[in-house]
């Protein structure tokens, strides 16, 4: 009786190591795919964003969140860090916005169906300089007031951007809302709060 109970502390105590094993293999797996994958927002660098529509001088509209940093918005920042070789001489404080459904993904260069300034969509929303302002050494703001020329049906979507016109291969980050319809003359401000940590 005595052996067999001790059989079955040493079985127990084996099946015991084998599950913990199990256990750390998975999650280092989980690990090392989300490193390969990509993820929303690296450690290091994070991005919120905050949406208002404002009509006759009352706020409508509120929404707020975490956006989407690209894989190129990563090229990006390690370029102007470390790289000095690099010929990129312009910042990321452009802010667009699109009706586009998409959802943003780590693999994106451009916003979908992005609203310009050309005649045939010049809405109001095309692409503009953010105002940037410093709120600490680790984080600062980007802010950008747009005003609808005409009405725009399903606002949904915007995105920050280091070039003040290129259509691709400049986009940091993007942000996906709930579908806003502004009518002429609405003002929707768009800001985005970048921060630095030490991870």
């Amino acid at each position: 009786m005595e052996k067999n109970v001790k059989y079955f502390g040493v079985k127990y105590f084996g099946a015991s190591l084998i599950l913990i094993a199990l256990i750390f293999s998975a999650s280092f797996y989980s690990y090392n795919v989300g490193l390969q994958v990509g993820q929303l927002e690296h450690p290091l660098l994070k991005g919120y964003v905050t949406i208002d529509v404002v009509r006759d001088g009352v706020l409508i509209f509120h929404e707020e969140g975490p956006n989407t940093i690209t894989t190129i918005g990563f090229d990006y920042v390690q370029d102007m860090i470390g790289d000095n070789s690099s010929t990129i001489v312009n910042r990321a404080c452009w802010i667009g916005a699109s009706n586009s459904s998409s959802s943003p993904a780590v693999s994106w260069t451009f916003l979908p169906g992005q609203f310009n300034n050309t005649a045939s969509q010049g809405n109001g929303l095309g692409r503009a300089k953010g105002t940037y302002t410093r709120t600490s050494a680790t984080e600062w703001t980007l802010s950008k007031q747009f005003t609808a020329s005409e009405a725009i049906a399903s606002v949904q979507l915007a995105g920050l951007f280091w070039d003040a016109s290129a259509h691709d291969n400049c986009l940091l980050c993007a942000k996906s809302f709930t579908a806003v319809t502004l009518a002429a003359n609405d003002q929707i401000t768009i800001t985005w709060t970048l921060s630095l940590s030490q991870g």
